[in-house]
């Protein structure tokens, strides 16, 4: 920019790959219109998949080097799939690694197919990736395939020689090439493995990138590979609410009778055939599908502690060699429980230095073998906001045909910027927010955890207001039976003789009587759509610190290891005494996160806690006073108060998160 007049000389270069191309120079201008003629980039599919579009803003300079204005980085793969608009045009932010959002520019892409008769192909066209924790809007499930993952490995451009030379700026947009090529370079390697497995789509997709330092950038992604098809309603839901009536056709009943009276014991050993075709029978969708689960097990988790090393020449497979072992560790854990999947599987990486902590964990459960054997069911839920039909048909038309090989020519045109304008973004988010809740003349209707809570009827609202626990099951008996059998423990197989049938501590169903269920139950994943739940759900998080000596290498990875099963027994007992201080007994979307610094180490567990009804009540914290308490009137006067306050903080969150009373 001229110091004089703040004025540019203008100009873009446009890359592909090693292909480069560059417009006429606008000059003494801050909103510079090119009007350029399309720039044609011959390329193949795999390496339109690896590389992005690179527009590079430039501003011109005689006697010295160009100064850079800002970049744009454009995935083209959007525009590759079929059945999708093969242009695009509007306005993109300029961006620049040491200054943020520099202005605007206004592109016009098109790809253009050239279909080639080569059979030996090396993209995955057609491929679809969904970030998104369940089937996307509007698709249904023809065929689950399974877990795929990949990794992909490169040297960092912060941690080479050159990095002593050249600038800051420079060295990011280094880095920020790399991730765009590795990142694209993974997404084609995990679509070629689900075209091969005989899908189209992967959903629940995960991308994480491990900075090691001087070792390298590690690229990591896992996925669910699945062949979607396009749903079509059949049917209109109406558009008033309707009430569940006792004559519903819709049986929610504890399905251990009828299983065993229909055989579907006999469709048991189709669940893991269902998930062979993937590596590991793990599910990263974190959202459950109606129907899907047969019953919950539990938590299951793996943590390991590595030592990264430099010297090493087979990083790739000393990494993958790691992950292995921790999915198989978590496969070992999911069948002691009797279950036969991984929901919400989820990967964790954290590194300090050449240390590094992996972990993994997801909910272990046994999924419906009727679900598996037979996509198509129909749902019809009626809650307080109206009718929700959910319909899956049965997969009856072909797969979309198979990707052939192809040239593509890509062309670029209209580049104009406004580099005086200036934005800030601010992101968007949105919760979906779930619940089940059943209505009819002859009941009173359960409250819905996404229910809102106002000051007004708080003020107003008593415990005794309240209905028992006993009072509200008998209402729900009394019109129809919800669906309590996925909080079930699974039920003793002879195939296994040596799982764990059972937690230390279970109870028989509170809604219908039949099966044991855990006192507590926490979960990966979010709340089932049959879920039971009475009352508000609340945000519980625990934290746990502890102190670590500034050591590295070897005597820091043992340290490590011996302090994280201390952590992880701390962490859940804190979750647990938080529950029952909310008088809940669930904990739905649990995260772990963990981090590592110079002479702490600090871990943090998050997730939403809910009233299960199908669960027994949650004690209240028990306060033991010693013998010398009791014998000090002073000690024994504060162990009173406290337990009072205790007490009352119980009642308020009570009344605060609309949870009935019980015998307690």
């Amino acid at each position: 920019m001229d110091r004089a007049t703040f004025l540019t000389d203008a100009f873009v270069e446009l890359c592909i790959g090693s292909i480069t191309y560059k417009t006429e120079v606008v000059r003494r201008s801050l909103n510079p219109s090119w009007n350029s003629e399309w720039f044609c980039f011959e390329l193949d599919d795999q390496a339109l998949q690896d590389e992005a579009l690179l527009l590079k803003v430039m501003d011109h300079d005689t006697y010295s080097a160009h100064d850079t204005i800002g970049r744009v980085y454009f995935d083209l793969n959007p525009l590759l799939s079929r059945g999708q608009t093969r242009c695009l045009n509007g306005w993109f932010p300029i961006y620049d690694t040491m200054h943020g959002i520099r202005g605007e520019i206004c592109l016009a892409i098109r790809v253009d197919v050239f279909l080639d008769a080569s059979r030996y192909h090396q993209s995955s066209l057609g491929v679809r990736f969904y970030h998104c924790c369940t089937i996307p809007q509007g698709f249904v499930i023809d065929s689950l395939i399974g877990f795929i993952q990949e990794l992909v490995m490169n040297d960092d451009p912060e941690h080479q020689w050159i990095e002593k030379i050249r600038t800051s700026r420079a060295s990011n947009e280094a880095r920020q090439r790399l991730f765009s090529r590795l990142s694209g370079e993974l997404q084609r390697k995990m679509g070629l493995k689900v075209l091969n497995l005989g899908g189209n789509s992967l959903i629940g997709y995960q991308l994480h990138f491990d900075l090691e330092g001087e070792t390298g950038v590690v690229v990591r992604g896992i996925g669910t590979a699945v062949r979607l098809k396009k749903y079509n309603p059949v049917t209109t839901p109406p558009n008033t609410p309707t009430g569940i009536s006792k004559n519903s056709s819709h049986n929610w009943e504890s399905p251990n009778a009828s299983y065993k009276e229909s055989g579907v014991h006999n469709l048991q050993s189709h669940v893991p055939q269902a998930l062979e075709l993937g590596e590991f029978p793990f599910l990263t969708i974190s959202q459950p599908l109606p129907g899907m689960i047969l019953h919950f097990g539990s938590l299951v988790a793996s943590k390991s502690v590595r030592l990264l090393d430099k010297n090493s020449p087979a990083g790739i497979q000393f990494r993958d060699a790691w992950w292995l072992e921790l999915r198989t560790e978590i496969v070992t854990h999911m069948r002691s429980i009797g279950c036969d999947a991984v929901l919400a599987y989820r990967e964790e990486c954290t590194i300090y230095e050449d240390v590094c902590i992996l972990q993994s964990y997801g909910t272990a459960v046994q999924i419906n073998p009727k679900w598996i054997n037979d996509l198509s069911y129909k749902i019809t839920t009626t809650n307080s906001l109206g009718h929700i039909s959910v319909t899956l048909a049965k997969a009856s038309e072909k797969i979309c045909e198979s990707m052939s090989s192809s040239n593509y020519f890509t062309t670029i045109d209209q580049c104009t910027t406004k580099t005086s304008c200036t934005r800030s973004c601010s992101p968007e988010f949105t919760t979906a927010k779930h619940s089940l809740s059943m209505s009819s003349s002859e009941t009173t209707p359960v409250p819905s955890p996404t229910s809102s809570y106002n000051k007004e009827s708080y003020k107003e609202t008593t415990p005794d207001k309240y209905l028992s626990h006993k009072k509200i099951f008998h209402d729900i008996n009394n019109s129809v039976k919800p669906n309590c059998h996925i909080c079930h423990l699974p039920s003793t197989s002879d195939a296994n003789p040596n799982r764990f049938t059972s937690p230390v501590t279970s109870s028989r169903c509170a809604i219908c009587k039949a099966a044991n269920v855990p006192d507590l139950l926490f979960s990966s994943s979010d709340f089932p759509p049959e879920l039971v739940i009475i009352g508000n759900p609340a945000v519980v998080q625990a934290r746990v610190c502890r102190t670590k000596k500034d050591t590295k290498g070897e005597v820091a990875a043992s340290e490590l290891s011996e302090i994280l099963p201390f952590i992880d027994y701390e962490l859940h007992y804190r979750l647990m005494q938080k529950l029952r201080l909310r008088n809940m007994n669930g904990l739905f979307g649990l995260r772990y996160r963990i981090a590592i610094g110079e002479y702490m180490i600090a871990a943090i567990a998050t997730g939403t806690g809910v009233y299960i009804g199908a669960l027994p009540s949650p004690p209240p914290p028990r306060i033991i006073p010693s013998l010398q308490t009791s014998a000090i009137p002073e000690d024994r006067c504060g162990y009173e108060r406290l337990k009072r306050r205790i007490d009352d903080h119980l009642k308020t969150n009570r009344q605060l998160y609309r949870i009935p009373r019980t015998g307690n």
